[in-house]
């Protein structure tokens, strides 16, 4: 049985989530039949955050040879901070799963433009999702988050600054 916390504690740093009520909790899992099992608040819309680095780097890898991806981001462990400089000693990211791995693996998925990767992105989520047509870009929380994304911007001018990446123009978002 799962049982809901009296209380939690949302993110603030984006304040669109920081609206978020708290008590929801949900889970669904699938096995290698196709069987879904769910507990919780399974139905309500959620967005994705940080899920989405695991996507991003199955697409950098779908998209590079492994080898090149490496050079980029590594496998270790991180102990630095979620937005901190978490680089190794090959100057690469640690790992895909925090914010420096997942903003590299993002700029080595293939797409001519900005709009065309955030498309390829979004259609790999849906093609992963049990109920694709439910899958839609929430755009309350993406002006949130466009709007208070200087750490992210700092993190990307950092690994531009040290030719991890590649200076881009953003005039096109997705």
């Amino acid at each position: 049985t799962v049982s809901k916390p009296d209380a939690g504690e949302v993110t603030s740093h984006i304040p669109e989530l920081a609206n978020v009520d708290p008590s929801l909790f949900g889970v669904a899992l699938c096995d290698n039949e196709g069987q879904l099992y769910t507990a919780g608040d399974v139905f309500h819309c959620a967005t994705m955050q940080a899920v989405s680095s695991t996507m991003l780097y199955v697409m950098a890898l779908e998209d590079n040879r492994p080898s090149l991806v490496d050079l980029k981001i590594g496998g270790e462990p991180s102990t630095g901070a979620f937005y901190g400089s978490a680089s190794d000693d090959r100057n690469r990211a640690y790992k895909p799963l925090i914010n420096t791995g997942a903003l590299v693996a993002a700029s080595l998925v293939k797409g001519e433009t900005a709009k065309e990767r955030f498309k390829r992105c979004a259609g790999l989520v849906r093609e992963m999702g049990y109920a694709p047509s439910r899958i839609k870009l929430n755009g309350a929380a993406y002006e949130s988050e466009m709007a208070t994304n200087a750490k992210n911007r700092a993190i990307v001018d950092e690994l531009v600054a040290r030719n991890v990446i590649e200076s881009e123009d953003d005039d096109e978002s997705g």
